[in-house]
Formats: C-alpha cells, sequence, structure tokens
C-alpha cells in the first residue's frame, strides 16, 4: 500500500520529542455538508440536512424522499455525522430557492 508521501525515520530527542517540525497541516474540514453545495460533476448540487442527534419521523423521511426525488437524484444518502444528503440537484432547482 502507497501512503502518498516518503516516511522518514526522526530520532527523539532526550525530551522524547521529533526534531523535525511538521510545516504540512492537517486539512480542516469547511462544513459538515449541511445547506448547498456543488458536486464535482458541472452543475449538480447536493443538500445536506441536518438531524439533530440523528433522529427522523418517518413523515419527515417520506417528505425527504419527495424532495430526493423532485429536485436530486432520487437517492438519500447518510454523513459520517449521522445527517442526510441529497445528491444530484440541478442548477435550475438551486435557482428556484431550494439552496
Amino acid at each position: 500500500m502507497r501512503l502518498g508521501r516518503t516516511l522518514i525515520r526522526a530520532p527523539l530527542d532526550e525530551a522524547e520529542q521529533s526534531s523535525i517540525e511538521e510545516t504540512r497541516q492537517l486539512p480542516k474540514t469547511p462544513h459538515s455538508h449541511i445547506g448547498v453545495y456543488p458536486q464535482r460533476q458541472n452543475g449538480l448540487f447536493y443538500i445536506g440536512v441536518a438531524l439533530p442527534a440523528g433522529q427522523i419521523t418517518p413523515k419527515q423521511m417520506l417528505r425527504l424522499a419527495d424532495l430526493a426525488d423532485h429536485y436530486g437524484s432520487g437517492e438519500v444518502r447518510l454523513t459520517v455525522w449521522q445527517n442526510l444528503l441529497l445528491p444530484g440537484g440541478l442548477r435550475r432547482n438551486r435557482q428556484k430557492g431550494l439552496g
């Protein structure tokens, strides 16, 4: 398996600290996907829906399924934050007030 960067051996000093400073920061997540965001596919957007404590009623789920069918690709996806994504929304739907 390749890691994408070369590993180096960095000996520790007496305080068990590395003498090499890491200059590259890990990428920060700019958002938790709540709201309307562009997808990689040109002209498509996804809608992120927040679910308090990851809970949703059956009535809310049916309404989200209707929205996914009408404005998106018909899919409803889950995030690691226990929220929902409705992918595949077209730009014209965003202009109708969905974002």
